[in-house]
């Protein structure tokens, strides 16, 4: 199926090329195996700049999701703070606690 031709580009090199083709053809074939690889190159280094984007986007993402996590804990501590001073209240033994937003 493939013979060996001499290549012209480098002496004492050889490529690989369709058997039946002729020189002129080889120098062809030769220049769209590098147009192919080139287009492969660069559809692997868009790739990689897709995947590098995704994961400046995952962190950022992650670091939002972690802050808001953190101001949900500190509103539900304050509201359980306040749930327990009006029990207090409530109950009629004074306030209990005293009422403060911490961070």
């Amino acid at each position: 199926m493939y013979r060996r031709h001499a290549s012209s580009w480098v002496p004492g090199s050889t490529i690989l090329v369709p058997a039946g083709f002729a020189s002129g053809d080889s120098v062809t074939y030769y220049h769209e195996i590098l147009s192919l690889l080139r287009e492969s190159r660069l559809a692997h280094e868009a790739s990689i700049e897709q995947q590098r984007e995704f994961i400046r986007y995952m962190n950022s993402l992650n670091s939002w999701l972690a802050q808001d996590v953190r101001d949900r804990q500190y509103a539900f501590r304050d509201i359980s703070n306040r749930v327990d001073t009006l029990r207090a209240e409530v109950a009629g033994r004074g306030v209990a606690h005293q009422y403060r937003y911490t961070r």
